[in-house]
C-alpha cells in the first residue's frame, strides 16, 4: 500500500469542465477517486485555502504515513493565487 501526497492540478474554468466547482467544496466534504482497476478511495477535505501562485509547500510528501490528495487550480478571480484543496483518505470511518 502506498503513502503520501497525491496532488492533481487541473484548470478552473467557468464551464463546470475540470475544477470549475472546486470553490464549493467545503472541509469534511466527501471526494472519490476511482483508479483504472475500478478501486474507489474516499478522501475528506480538511484544508481548503488560497496560496500563492509561486508557494509549493502543498505539494509536500510528508504526510506521516497516510494517503492524501491535494487538488490545486487557479483562483479564476486573481491570477495571483491558487485554490489549494487537501484531503485524507477515509478507512473505516476514520481518517
Amino acid at each position: 500500500m502506498r503513502y503520501g501526497n497525491l496532488c492533481i492540478a487541473a484548470h478552473n474554468y467557468k464551464n463546470d469542465t475540470f475544477f470549475s466547482n472546486i470553490s464549493k467544496l467545503e472541509t469534511n466534504d466527501k471526494i472519490k477517486i476511482t483508479d483504472n482497476f475500478g478501486i474507489t478511495l474516499e478522501y475528506e477535505t480538511y484544508d481548503i485555502k488560497k496560496a500563492n501562485q509561486n508557494d509549493l509547500s502543498c505539494i509536500n510528501q510528508a504526510t506521516n504515513s497516510l494517503r492524501e490528495i491535494t487538488l490545486i487550480t487557479c483562483d479564476s478571480s486573481n491570477d495571483n493565487f491558487r485554490i489549494i484543496v487537501k484531503a485524507r483518505e477515509k478507512t473505516n470511518g476514520k481518517q
